[in-house]
């Protein structure tokens, strides 16, 4: 491969919020060592704002438009962008193809799917589901043909991540935000994505933090708002504001851009706290595919909790419900540190 003629980069990662954030670094370091390149990053529509707002993408291509479309309007569709490379961070057949019929020049997909063998032209030896690496970390190692080094620490990928270009909504801070409290965000679902952290916990973290200290944000989509309704928000509704299907991912993202902290699962909202720099704990189970090792936020003030590091059932990579023994006085704890922190 002849760097010099590299121009256009896609990064193709059709898949969730957080995934989104796992390749913000990838893209920090792509632009470091190709400052000419136009970078852009195939995806879903959601993940649109997630792009929009780092520093080091060119471009957006939405997935959605042509993903029932035939192969070849499929590959139509890449093409136009003239691309020098693609790297298939979210292995998906369909991308795969098209960009082969499109004829990019050198197509990056890992050894881990037999289809990539007849679709790419480089293919770096990876065995995701077993490595003990982070998901930032092995995303990284897809790009061994681009760069002479791809071993990061989760430190020097937090340097990378650049979510710095948040639209902010003043209409968000004077309607929600409080001044003199500590603004504490709590988005207890995860459309299902991560093992959860039971409703009646986050119940009795509520009952934990005092009113006057704390301004409490429940957010989540429209449909998880139902799903809390009856045994969260409505019993609380004195003590939280609940914002679920009440804001945008643009607006949500200006709102935890402005808050000092938050708590929730493995999920896109804990990935995009962490990687603006916010107080940020995330709740997990230790099994192989879950694990905070696998899949915790990266960023200076993130940090996480389990309930036993060397449960046996997770470590047996089986189905276990550990992250409910998590208690609401550890979690009310370590939110108390950070209103210390913060004076």
């Amino acid at each position: 491969m002849d760097r010099t003629k590299i121009k256009t980069i896609l990064l193709s990662r059709v898949d969730n919020l957080g995934d989104a954030i796992m390749v913000l670094p990838m893209a920090g370091v792509l632009k470091k060592y190709y400052p000419d390149s136009q970078l852009f990053f195939l995806g879903q529509s959601y993940q649109r704002k997630i792009v929009e707002s780092c520093q080091h993408f060119d471009g957006f291509l939405d997935w959605n438009e042509v993903r029932d479309e035939s192969p070849e309007l499929q590959a139509e569709f890449l093409a136009e962008y003239q691309i020098d490379v693609i790297v298939h961070v979210k292995p998906m057949r369909p991308i795969a193809v098209a960009a082969k019929k499109a004829k990019i020049p050198h197509r990056i997909g890992s050894s881990d799917r037999i289809y990539h063998f007849f679709t790419c032209n480089h293919i770096p030896v990876q065995r995701r589901k077993w490595s003990k690496l982070h998901e930032a970390q092995m995303n990284m190692r897809l790009l061994s043909c681009l760069l002479k080094r791809v071993n990061y620490s989760l430190d020097e990928l937090d340097h990378f991540m650049g979510l710095n270009q948040i639209s902010h909504y003043p209409e968000i801070t004077e309607q929600y935000l409080a001044k003199e409290k500590f603004n504490l965000i709590l988005h207890p679902l995860s459309h299902r994505h991560a093992k959860e952290w039971p409703v009646t916990r986050f119940l009795e973290l509520i009952k934990h933090l005092p009113s006057e200290r704390y301004n409490i944000l429940v957010t989540g989509t429209e449909k998880e708002g139902d799903a809390l309704r009856k045994n969260l928000l409505e019993p609380y509704q004195n003590k939280i504001q609940d914002l679920t299907g009440k804001l945008s991912i643009s607006e949500f993202m200006s709102l935890i851009s402005q808050a000092d902290g938050l708590v929730a699962a493995s999920t896109g909202p804990l990935h995009i706290a962490a990687a603006m720099g916010i107080n940020t704990l995330g709740l997990f189970v230790q099994r192989l595919q879950l694990r905070p090792g696998r899949y915790g936020p990266i960023g200076k003030r993130a940090s996480v909790m389990v309930h036993d590091e060397q449960c046996p059932v997770c470590l047996e990579d089986r189905d276990c419900d550990c992250i409910k023994l998590i208690t609401a006085q550890e979690v009310a704890g370590k939110i108390d540190e950070w209103v210390k922190v913060n004076g």
